[in-house]
């Protein structure tokens, strides 16, 4: 039987477009086919990110390559990269509400944050771990919540401390829905908080009435958006996302990185 050749057999170079990569594809060129490719990280990359040295089969030419490096945007970025595409067609709606997709995410990570960052950890995570259970009931209290009112809770939950007991963590999750229709904080409010950066957050976060109106009307009653309006949902959501992940200390110094036009 004849063995297989060196230049079939080996693993090949795979190199990464981080113009056109995001979170949820990795695009680039495979250097055994020289074609450019879409690898989705969920289906290929075994669901890694960034997905580094991680080795597949070519979706072009079905041979074993090996991706190089790859730039990890996070998460909450790629609803806002999609929407430049978007932008560029003229597509306003498309605009409107996957900026708000976005901030949805940041605002949801913001309340997960808030409840479960300072618990104690286990060493190994079992079915009958503690934090599991506030987890869970935490995705089950936040299951319901829309984006005005996901901005009502964290606006609020920047000024409560972060529990550090399992029983004070489920105690937070029964009370978040005594936080969803309670007045907003006023600018008087957010100068007490401890500093600067939660200070912008929450700024941002109350000024934005009339997106969170829009993104409705955009959403339920198939509102043509402007351009004027989708110019202003790509320059100011990108700013108030940033400053929600900083404030919260859940990713900081993050960018946004828009595509490269081609």
């Amino acid at each position: 039987m004849r063995k297989p050749s060196k230049s079939r057999s080996r693993i090949g170079h795979f190199f990464a477009d981080p113009d056109l990569s995001g979170y949820e594809n990795l695009v680039g060129t495979c250097r055994l086919c020289d074609t450019e490719v879409i690898v989705n990280r969920a289906t290929d990359l075994q669901g890694t990110y960034p997905s580094s040295r991680v080795v597949f089969n070519c979706p072009n030419c079905g041979r074993r390559v090996r991706s190089g490096g790859d730039i990890a945007n996070h998460q909450g970025d790629q609803f806002i990269y999609d929407a430049y595409e978007a932008m560029q067609k003229r597509r306003y709606m498309q605009v409107v509400v996957l900026s708000a997709q976005s901030l949805e995410l940041t605002l949801s990570m913001c309340i997960q944050q808030a409840i479960l960052a300072k618990l104690p950890k286990p060493k190994r995570l079992r079915t009958t771990s503690s934090i599991l259970k506030v987890a869970v009931a935490l995705d089950e209290g936040m299951e319901k919540l829309t984006l005005g009112v996901l901005r009502n809770v964290v606006a609020h939950l920047a000024f409560q401390t972060n529990p550090t007991t399992i029983p004070d963590a489920l105690t937070a999750v029964e009370g978040l829905k005594n936080l969803t229709g309670k007045q907003l904080p006023t600018d008087a409010d957010i100068a007490t908080l401890p500093n600067a950066e939660l200070q912008e957050a929450v700024g941002r976060l109350v000024g934005i009435p009339n997106y969170v109106k829009l993104r409705n009307k955009v959403v339920h009653k198939a509102l043509r958006p402007t351009q004027s309006q989708a110019e202003w949902c790509l320059e100011n959501i990108p700013k108030l996302t940033r400053a929600l992940l900083r404030g919260f200390d859940i990713a900081r110094g993050q960018l946004v990185m828009p595509p490269t036009a081609r």
